[in-house]
């Protein structure tokens, strides 16, 4: 025969530890400048087509508060002028510098006056942007 010498064996199992948190994702320079095309684009072909449509110059004031005062003026007279029905249409292709970008358009418009259909007629439109407390802003406008 043979001996067995016995021995305590103490056994201690650990909940495991909770994994320290990813950091927070930071958005490199393609998601970023993605985003600021995104914003631009809403504000021109969605925003300000909404705001043209619906013939409000407080859609207008919302959209472009730092609207210059000549195009406020054409903006009011095309609005006062009984013009209907205004259908527009912007494809914008922005181009973002830093805090500045300009958006080249093609503007589509249609309307009726005077209960005559008019257009649709297109023209090409840059706009000047600025990105002001974190969102873009017009500035203006110029062919």
């Amino acid at each position: 025969g043979g001996s067995v010498n016995s021995s305590q064996v103490r056994i201690v199992v650990e909940a495991p530890r909770a994994a320290a948190p990813p950091p927070p994702a930071v958005p490199d320079a393609a998601t970023l400048k993605a985003r600021d095309v995104a914003a631009i684009k809403d504000l021109l072909e969605r925003q300000l087509r909404g705001a043209y449509e619906s013939r409000s110059m407080g859609d207008m004031q919302r959209v472009w508060p730092d609207m210059p005062k000549a195009v406020r003026e054409d903006a009011k007279n095309l609005f006062a002028s009984g013009i209907k029905d205004i259908k527009m249409n912007l494809q914008c292709d922005p181009v973002v510098n830093g805090d500045a970008a300009s958006a080249r358009c093609a503007q589509t418009m249609s309307y009726s006056l005077g209960g005559r259909s008019e257009g649709p007629k297109t023209w090409s439109v840059v706009y000047e942007l600025k990105r002001v407390g974190g969102a873009w802003r017009l500035q203006e406008s110029h062919k």
